[in-house]
């Protein structure tokens, strides 16, 4: 069966490559290079089935996801694309396996370059990102908040601590003459009025304060925090 439209190298080529996966083979070739190929070799009249059945396939869907993967994707990130089960992760060397591409494709372009470089910085596997997308959908967080989810619950940066350096005597005359256990008392229910997440614990000095939530996977953006710092200091001021 011939291909119209493509030499005999890109006809070798694409036999070395579309499905060798599932036959157990392994290929040079990177996908971008075979997606031009078989753009070629279409815009010429060949049709997926026979390049299909060149191939050795019983159906058209390794071709058609190619072609998918290639037409959805960050122009950027094409190159990165390789053949290879690498167990969904991004590799050492900035590589995306084929799968992990065609995820990737699903998201809106605009965050798919800022995705693969989260996954390759962190060194997170594909595997624990795959519910950005359904979060990105069913929630109002940004991007960067729901990266920065992940990061935190696989332990790639520190728990949520907000701290601030005060003058409790000059805030809160009042508070500042109690004991150290009725000032924590008195400010543990402080902040649980000005944030909605549970208190895991609190210390209120004289000189500074520290709060931490019992979600360990909390976090909030520097704006939110220093907005959060302000509302502490005016119910500070106010406490009664």
């Amino acid at each position: 069966m011939d291909l119209i439209g493509i030499s005999e190298e890109d006809k070798y080529k694409l036999k070395k490559s579309i499905g060798a996966g599932k036959r157990g083979n392994r290929t040079n070739y990177k996908p971008k290079e075979i997606n031009d190929i078989l753009i070629k070799a279409i815009e010429a009249g060949t049709s997926r089935t026979a390049i299909a059945r060149y191939c050795g396939l019983t159906s058209t869907t390794q071709i058609g996801r190619t072609l998918s993967i290639f037409n959805n994707l960050d122009e950027r990130i094409h190159d990165a694309v390789v053949y290879g089960a690498k167990n969904n992760k991004l590799a050492d060397y900035e590589t995306i396996t084929f799968q992990t591409a065609y995820e990737i494709s699903r998201f809106e372009k605009e965050h798919q370059k800022k995705i693969v470089d989260f996954v390759n910085t962190n060194k997170i596997s594909w595997g624990r990102t795959k519910s950005v997308k359904q979060l990105l959908q069913r929630t109002d967080k940004s991007l960067d908040e729901i990266l920065n989810e992940i990061l935190v619950r696989y332990n790639k940066v520190p728990q949520l601590i907000i701290r601030e350096s005060i003058d409790l005597r000059e805030l809160s005359p009042a508070i500042y003459s109690k004991s150290q256990k009725e000032r924590n008392k008195n400010f543990k229910k402080i902040v649980s009025s000005v944030f909605s997440e549970d208190i895991k614990s609190v210390h209120l000095g004289t000189l500074a304060y520290s709060l931490e939530f019992l979600d360990e996977t909390f976090q909030l953006s520097n704006k939110e925090i220093n907005k959060k710092k302000l509302e502490i200091k005016e119910a500070i001021q106010s406490y009664e």
